[in-house]
C-alpha cells in the first residue's frame, strides 16, 4: 500500500467538495471523485471508506483557519468587551467563508434525503463552533466579568445577537457576503446589547 500523505488526501476532499457543490450529494460517486482527483478509485479508498466521510472531511476543512482564530481570541490580558469582540468578529468571519455557506445550502437541499449529512455537519461544523464560543464565554465568567448563569444559553444568545438577519440572508443569496467593516459594526452592536444583558454591575460586585 502506498504510504498516505496530507497532500493527496487533500486533492480527494477538494474534488469531491467542488462535485458535491456542482452536481449534488446524490449524484457524485467514489469513481466520479476519484476521476476528478485524477486518480485510482483503489487509491481514494485506502484514504476514505465513503464518500459521507469526504463530506465530513471537506466540512471541516472549511472551517480551517477560522476555528483558530475563534479559539486563540480569547486572551486573559484583554478586557471583557475586547475578548468578546474579538470572539464575535472570528464567528461572523467563520460563518460567512463562502465555502461554509456553499456546506450550508447544500445541506439544506439534501437534508430528507441524506439526513446523516446534517449530523456529520453538524458534528464538525455548528456543535464545534458553539463549543468554542462556550469555552470563551465561560472564561469570563470564572473571570468574574460576566454574570454566572447558564453559559451555554449566554453563548447561543451572543451567537444570535452576533449573526442577526445577516446570515439568514446571505444562505438565502438576498445579500452579498459582509466587509470586514460590516463585521465589526454588526459585533459591536452584539457586543453591546450582551454587555448590558450580562456585564456585572456595581450592585453585582457586593
Amino acid at each position: 500500500m502506498r504510504r498516505k500523505t496530507a497532500a493527496k488526501r487533500l486533492v480527494f476532499v477538494e474534488a469531491a467538495g467542488s462535485l458535491f457543490l456542482n452536481y449534488g450529494f446524490s449524484a457524485v460517486t467514489m469513481e466520479s471523485i476519484a476521476a476528478a482527483a485524477k486518480s485510482s478509485k483503489v487509491t481514494l479508498y485506502n484514504y476514505f471508506s465513503s464518500k459521507e466521510e469526504l463530506f465530513e472531511a471537506w466540512a471541516f476543512e472549511a472551517g480551517k483557519g477560522a476555528f483558530e482564530q475563534l479559539v486563540a481570541a480569547v486572551d486573559e490580558n484583554m478586557s471583557t468587551r475586547e475578548v468578546l469582540l474579538r470572539v464575535g468578529v472570528a464567528y461572523l468571519r467563520l460563518i460567512t467563508k463562502q465555502e461554509v455557506i456553499s456546506i450550508n445550502r447544500l445541506i439544506i437541499g439534501e437534508v430528507e434525503r441524506f439526513p446523516q449529512l446534517a449530523q456529520r455537519f453538524y458534528a464538525v461544523g455548528p456543535k464545534r463552533t458553539l463549543a468554542n464560543l462556550v469555552v470563551a464565554i465561560n472564561s469570563l465568567v470564572v473571570r468574574g466579568a460576566l454574570v454566572d448563569r447558564n453559559v451555554n444559553k449566554m453563548a447561543i444568545h451572543f451567537k444570535i445577537l452576533c449573526e442577526g438577519i445577516m446570515f439568514e440572508k446571505l444562505i438565502w443569496g438576498i445579500e452579498p457576503l459582509p466587509s470586514e467593516d460590516s463585521i465589526k459594526e454588526l459585533v459591536t452592536d452584539a457586543v453591546d446589547q450582551f454587555m448590558l444583558f450580562y456585564g456585572l454591575k456595581i450592585s453585582d460586585k457586593k
